[in-house]
């Protein structure tokens, strides 16, 4: 589409924006549908056209509204609250992208020339996400308090690629993960307590020392973390994962289904933890093996596997995809002991800034090149929860990614 006087109009900036947006990230590229652009009808019940869409399975959609100059923030407020088509929840997350206006006299096919290099096309962007109570509530004409926005005032310039790691961001609203962080956190206070009443005192030590806690009511709450961690691991890798679906990988609820109501056993899912092991995932699986360990009598494994199993169940669908650290968001809340220990916890989002001002300080040639990303050497010298070591390995990924990497970038430990 043209705009007045022949130059491009914003449909057509936005068709060659949404190409860009889709071939920064794997998934996406390999599912067209996740990024949709000017299409009527996405909005359920109305023929509200959304600039461009993007939506993964696991996570909130996330609306892109683009205005020439500055951000589009109208448009962007009139999508949340809103339903998309085809999914259950509503659209939570909104970015208002402001065009460059040089642009406006550009082809579709300079534009994309411009983006070889896309610092020449600098975009404004702004943030919103609502505070939408309830899941799936849809909130037709939402006030002004329930409406957030990031910056507070003005507007971020960057890159296609940032629009990019920012659309990731907000299909998981902040004020979503914080509050599943403490439920989940709740939830595993009360999943030990009720576990350490199951067990005796020989068994309990065995477990705090395993892990080299010294707090016994800590050194459980830890457990059931790690536990929990694995559990949500199993179930993704029963999905992602060609050689553990040819070793026979159960997800929690298939094992579950196989007990025909008698609860699952922490046999079965040592079984299935050991089916993992034989591939990969040891700094994950063996800590989990080893921590529940054959002496914790076999119907109290059983109500605390079954009480993480449907809490993991409970995480994923609450659709934030990997956005729950729990490592970085859980471990500092379940810790009893911060202030003896002068424990200081680097936060998310203070790892995703170090990181970021790191990783581009790596002089890698060629981001794309997996063999040239596997040579690299990274270590924290002061690591607590690890934040800092996921949060470069996440803006690795992103960078392999963005530039045409097929392959996932594996992360070892030493």
């Amino acid at each position: 589409m043209l705009g007045i006087g022949g130059g491009m109009g914003e449909t057509s900036f936005n068709e060659v924006l949404a190409e860009e947006i889709q071939k920064r990230r794997r998934y996406w590229r390999d599912n067209p549908e996740t990024v949709a652009c000017q299409r009527l009808q996405l909005v359920e019940n109305t023929n509200e056209q959304i600039d461009i869409l993007v939506r993964s399975p696991d996570s909130y959609p996330v609306a892109v509204e683009t205005e020439w100059r500055d951000p589009a923030i109208d448009d962007a407020k009139g999508r949340l609250g809103k339903t998309v088509k085809g999914m259950r929840y509503p659209i939570r997350s909104v970015i208002a992208v402001g065009l460059p206006e040089n642009a406006r006299g550009w082809s579709q096919s300079h534009l994309r020339e411009e983006f070889q290099n896309q610092e020449n096309v600098p975009l404004q962007m702004v943030m919103l996400y609502s505070n939408i109570r309830g899941d799936g509530v849809v909130i037709p004409n939402l006030l002004e308090s329930d409406i957030m926005r990031w910056p507070e005032s003005g507007y971020v310039t960057g890159t296609v690629d940032d629009l990019v790691r920012l659309c990731e961001y907000a299909s998981a609203p902040p004020s979503l993960v914080s509050r599943m962080a403490k439920d989940v956190a709740a939830n595993i206070t009360r999943i030990a307590a009720d576990l350490r009443s199951g067990l005796n005192p020989r068994i309990v030590e065995s477990i705090t020392q395993e892990l080299g806690q010294y707090d016994h009511d800590q050194g459980l709450r830890l457990a059931c973390c790690i536990w929990l961690t694995a559990l949500r691991l199993q179930n993704r890798l029963v999905n992602q994962s060609e050689s553990l679906n040819a070793a026979g990988l159960r997800s929690f609820g298939s094992v579950a289904e196989d007990t025909l109501g008698t609860g699952v056993t922490a046999h079965a899912i040592r079984g299935e933890w050991r089916k993992i092991l034989d591939v990969n995932y040891g700094t994950i699986f063996n800590v989990a093996l080893k921590s529940l360990n054959t002496d914790i009598p076999e119907d109290t494994a059983s109500g605390t596997l079954t009480a993480l199993g449907e809490l993991a169940a409970e995480v994923s669908g609450a659709l934030l995809g990997n956005r729950v650290d729990f490592a970085g968001e859980l471990f500092p809340e379940l810790l009893a002991d911060r202030e003896e220990t002068a424990a200081h916890y680097t936060l998310p989002v203070t790892a995703e800034l170090l990181a970021g001002l790191a990783v581009d300080r790596m002089g890698v040639d060629d981001w794309s090149n997996t063999e040239e990303l596997r040579r690299l050497r990274i270590a924290d010298m002061a690591c607590g929860t690890g934040a800092l070591l996921r949060a470069v390995y996440g803006h690795i990924r992103h960078n392999h990614e963005s530039t045409g990497g097929g392959a996932l970038v594996t992360c070892t430990r030493r």
